[in-house]
């Protein structure tokens, strides 16, 4: 099959990072793939003054995660005017945002029929609502990486995804360290001042804690100064726009991995952490209900910081062959669902759809 991903500016976002590896899996298939990325052409002489005296910082393309595949890859700059001679023809075109959900429905039908893989639910306040809205509601099919996405379209705009299908992690980029038992507990997690991210629950944990006689050091990987307040003297370590290759070091070093979000489309964190044998105490959003079991691989509850106390002290209550039994199936998690399994799963869905 040929087949087009139309992304945004590209990033180190994890969903960029998603649709790179969908990509270099169904090349790896026999599949023709192509990437072409739309993004606003780069301001001109007076904004980019504008923007020096006030102190912005305007967004530029990071192609990282497509450096293998740069052959692949087409720039557009100008989101405004989408320049569709330069698609190329194709089976599928995948749109990967709720903005190129607009333009895959506007393409020829030489580049692609348009199916929207759903990577969050982005009816953000920030965002214009009502097109944001219109983009969900096209009759086009729609795969979602995690039940909760699904559910969330459904259920507000009343339209079923095609499929479900999990994202994965390389698990020899994020590998399982020999099990150790700290006390005090570590418990980690990522920190975010957007809301949806539910950071703001562990300053209360860490109380709700301390009350039940739980000593614990939280650490934290965070792409932002820490602002919200709660965290002066909270962190143990803190650990601001960590190298990729630094992060599985985190995950190894705690005992619990606390996936706290109340909105959230995936959540790759949760899988890194498992991978690298860490159990994840998680709410309900993004994947967690998909792949946490509470009691094998972690613990699934409502994402409230006395619920969160009581389940690390269950924890803590186990004997400390239980523990690592845990941090196994936190592993054995991860290697039961490869990259491999996921692009085999998304072109036998798009084959369908010929």
């Amino acid at each position: 099959m040929k087949i087009t991903f139309l992304v945004p500016m590209l990033s180190q976002n994890g969903g960029i990072r998603v649709i790179a590896e969908y990509g270099r899996q169904l090349i790896a298939l026999g599949h023709e793939v192509t990437f072409v990325s739309v993004y606003d052409k780069p301001a001109g002489l007076r904004r980019r003054i504008r923007m020096l005296l006030r102190r912005e910082v305007r967004p530029s393309q990071d192609a990282r995660f497509f450096l293998d595949m740069s052959d692949r890859l087409i720039d557009l700059p100008g989101s405004h005017a989408i320049d569709y001679a330069k698609f190329p023809d194709a089976d599928f075109l995948i749109a990967t945002w709720w903005e190129t959900v607009e333009w895959a429905v506007k393409a020829p039908a030489r580049c692609g029929r348009p199916v929207h893989l759903m990577q969050g639910y982005e009816m953000f306040p920030f965002l214009p609502a009502e097109r944001v809205r219109r983009t969900y509601e096209e009759e086009i099919p729609k795969i979602a990486v995690s039940q909760w996405i699904a559910d969330q379209v459904e259920r507000h705009h009343s339209r079923a995804s095609t499929a479900v299908i999990l994202n994965s992690v390389d698990s020899h980029a994020f590998p399982m360290k020999a099990f150790v038992a700290h006390d005090p507990i570590r418990l980690g997690f990522v920190y975010s001042s957007f809301g949806g991210k539910n950071s703001a629950l562990i300053p209360p944990l860490a109380r709700a804690l301390e009350r039940r006689g739980i000593a614990a050091e939280f650490v934290a990987f965070h792409s932002e100064p820490i602002t919200l307040p709660g965290f002066e003297g909270l962190l143990r370590e803190s650990y601001l726009k960590p190298q990729q290759a630094d992060i599985p070091a985190i995950y190894q070093s705690c005992d619990l991995w606390l996936w706290p979000s109340i909105e959230e489309g995936f959540g790759l964190p949760i899988l890194e952490a498992l991978s690298c044998g860490t159990p994840v105490v998680a709410g309900l959003a993004g994947a967690a209900p998909d792949v946490i079991r509470t009691g094998v691989n972690g613990y699934l509850c409502p994402a409230e910081p006395e619920t969160f106390a009581d389940l690390i002290a269950q924890y803590l209550a186990l004997p400390p062959e239980e523990r690592r039994q845990m941090s196994e199936a936190a592993r054995a998690t991860v290697l039961a669902w490869s990259w491999q399994d996921a692009a085999r799963r998304f072109a036998a869905v798009l084959q369908r759809l010929l």
